[in-house]
């Protein structure tokens, strides 16, 4: 499974030199840590990482939001039958956390290389990255409130579209 399928899937590169068990415990890790993220902040409101940026749509504490819980688990409990890998259950309560929260950014745009990616993946292919003093291209966008600085000493509007960043 690590050398046919991970492995050439190109997710976790941080583990690529590991021999094949620690790259799979790793990946393992890495996969549940994100499971148990989501659960915890959408379904029980621990704090945030980035509170500005990923927090629950609603108030989780609230009597509404009980409610959305409610129908999510009792639709989850129909799903029962499919749920057949030990994992399945706590994966699908996440998937269902980020649906009813519109937390969809995770696969917004998948596949990454089609849509309105498509020309800049081609361009990617063409680039002679040598040519470059820098290997990092940050586009920074606008946060969930308009206006506000990416930094103390930059404003949002004044940042170009394409800031290169970090040296090789």
């Amino acid at each position: 499974m690590v050398d046919q399928h991970l492995r050439p899937s190109g997710y976790y590169q941080r583990f690529i030199a590991n021999t094949n068990e620690q790259f799979l415990l790793q990946a393992w890790g890495q996969t549940v840590t994100g499971i148990n993220y989501i659960i915890d902040q959408f379904g029980l409101g621990k704090k945030m990482r980035y509170p500005l940026i990923d927090s629950a749509s609603y108030d989780v504490n609230s009597r509404y939001y009980r409610t959305v819980l409610k129908d999510l688990f009792a639709y989850l409990s129909e799903q029962e039958n499919t749920l057949t890998i030990f994992y399945h259950p706590s994966l699908a309560v996440a998937l269902q956390l980020m649906d009813v929260n519109d937390r969809d950014e995770p696969a917004r745009f998948e596949p990454i290389e089609a849509g309105e990616n498509q020309a800049a993946v081609q361009k990617i292919a063409r680039t002679d990255w040598n040519k470059y003093k820098y290997a990092t291209i940050v586009i920074p966008g606008n946060g969930p409130v308009l206006g506000r600085p990416l930094s103390s000493s930059v404003a949002a509007s004044v940042i170009p579209s394409e800031v290169l960043i970090a040296k090789r």
